[in-house]
């Protein structure tokens, strides 16, 4: 008499079970990891006072459940300084700045309404500034504890810089908000930022002092128009190159804070945006489009109150050319 044998499960539900398990061993290892930045806080936390060592515990045990809710990403805790005389009821949210380079154009942008510290976060796609061209590599994280809402920097905003650099999927990383800015623009590094973090201070910072490449290149200079007199040495300004024909991200960006006019400019392969290419010169062949944008905010997304040129349709290498910055988005 033959043996019963035992039904097998279908095909498709042991699969759904193989996906349920992997998704399971991501979450597990990003608490994991927020878990070990909890432990190593608690002490520093400790030494001030017991309730104080209990809410870090409990706002990195948050962070962790919200990590696996989100899966992985950019992650980390933000805690505040201690001996700095500011009121955290006053201020309205923290912001989250991620760049791959101190000065670059942001990749990701987190806002964090009504904080409490320690702040435990992470920083998925949903938060892309590019387009969802997907995390990789090591990046920049900036905190800032902000007033009013609103992402531009503001004189009294309270700062920090992480410590290390952020890797997806990576250890938490840990920010202390330590600089109260004192004049427009950002912060200088906080101390103890490591070395792949030192930036230039320069007004034309970041990209914009790129090590000159050979290539494809646009020149020329952004202007203001006469009634926007006025913002000339405020916000930030990019200089962005896009496809002529199609959407997403930036193909190159200048980015310059706190810009005189006119203002030349020299795109070319060191200011490529776009990562894992072969071929950078191959994106700023053919037709593209050329325009400049003053932002207010420092963002760079377009928002009312912005200046915008004119765009440009034109190829590589031809004669120098004046982007002027005369329309104000409503």
């Amino acid at each position: 008499m033959a043996c019963p044998t035992k039904p097998r499960a279908p095909l498709s539900t042991l699969h759904g079970a193989r996906r349920r398990s992997r998704r399971r061993l991501g979450a597990d290892l990003c608490v994991r990891r927020l878990a070990a930045l909890a432990l190593a806080l608690l002490p520093a936390a400790c030494s001030e006072q017991p309730d104080t060592a209990a809410a870090s515990a409990s706002a990195v045990a948050a962070g962790a459940r919200s990590a696996e809710a989100e899966g992985n990403g950019l992650s980390g805790v933000i805690e505040l300084q201690p001996g700095l005389d500011i009121d955290v009821a006053a201020f309205d949210s923290v912001f989250l700045l991620v760049r791959k380079q101190p000065g670059g154009p942001l990749d990701y942008v987190r806002k964090l309404a009504d904080p409490g510290f320690p702040q435990a976060f992470t920083i998925t796609e949903a938060h892309s500034m590019q387009g969802g061209a997907g995390m990789s590599g090591a990046y920049q994280i900036v905190a800032r504890l902000d007033r009013d809402g609103d992402a531009a920097a503001q004189v009294g905003d309270v700062q920090g810089i992480a410590a290390e650099p952020a890797v997806p999927g990576g250890p938490p990383v840990h920010i202390v908000l330590n600089q109260v800015l004192t004049g427009s623009g950002e912060a200088p590094h906080a101390a103890g930022a490591t070395a792949a973090h030192a930036g230039a201070t320069s007004p034309h910072a970041g990209l914009a002092d790129a090590p000159r490449e050979a290539g494809p290149r646009f020149v020329g200079s952004v202007a203001l128009a006469p009634q926007f007199a006025g913002r000339d040495g405020t916000g930030t300004l990019y200089i962005i190159v896009r496809s002529a024909t199609s959407g997403g991200a930036p193909l190159a960006v200048i980015r310059r804070t706190a810009p005189h006019f006119p203002n030349g400019f020299d795109i070319g392969p060191e200011h490529v945006t776009l990562q894992g290419l072969d071929n950078k010169l191959e994106v700023l062949q053919g037709d593209v489009k050329l325009y400049a944008r003053l932002s207010l905010s420092g963002l760079a997304t377009a928002s009312p109150g912005d200046l915008e040129s004119a765009p440009l349709i034109l190829e590589a290498d031809g004669p120098a050319v004046t982007l002027v910055l005369d329309t104000l988005k409503p």
